[in-house]
């Protein structure tokens, strides 16, 4: 499964070579610092082409969504910075994904968009002999979600953001325990012959 994705990389680096076409990154500004744990929700993926010439398709998640677990949260893809916990990942009418989650990292919390880690199952390249080019993730898994300043995916944001209900410390510290036996199970998985 981890051809797919390099394969698909690589193709998509050939075809931005071949079209000399360059990535730019968006940086979408930070909220203003809080001191308490925020709800955030948002779309955690969208069907739009993203600044790295990938576009998944509504439901590509699978359909209906079913998730053996819910994806662990980071601040920019850094396992080593977990921003909280992702409550609800679910599909709005048109397919594409919507997420809920109780933020505690500091600068997470001020992040304006999300972005997913995902491990592509299939896809296809489409408009390869124009600028246009991109790829059609048709089906994938969800790895990890993330906060982020600087999304892939521009229309991935963050839509509302409220305080954390008044039982937060304990929810924080749940959160934390959490982030830790999920980092533990991650490095008894890596472990294995």
């Amino acid at each position: 499964m981890r051809t797919t994705a390099l394969e698909m990389k690589m193709r998509l680096a050939n075809l931005a070579e071949r079209h000399r076409v360059k990535q730019t990154a968006i940086r979408v500004p930070l909220t203003e610092p809080t001191d308490h744990p925020m709800c955030l929700s948002g779309y955690a993926s969208t069907s739009d082409i993203d600044l790295q010439r990938t576009k998944f398709r509504a439901y590509c998640f699978g359909y209906p969504l079913t998730l053996r677990a819910m994806p662990p949260l980071y601040l920019k893809h850094d396992s080593a910075s977990p921003a909280g916990l992702v409550e609800k990942l679910s599909y709005d009418a048109k397919g594409l994904l919507l997420i809920e989650a109780q933020v505690t990292h500091e600068l997470a919390r001020r992040c304006g968009a999300f972005s997913i880690s995902a491990r592509v199952l299939d896809y296809e390249i489409k408009d390869a002999d124009s600028a246009s080019y991109h790829a059609l993730v048709t089906s994938a898994e969800i790895c990890e979600v993330s906060l982020t300043d600087v999304p892939a995916n521009p229309n991935a944001l963050v839509k509302n953001r409220v305080p954390q209900f008044a039982g937060g410390d304990f929810y924080s510290l749940t959160i934390q325990k959490m982030n830790c036996l999920t980092r533990m199970t991650n490095l008894l998985t890596e472990m294995r012959p």
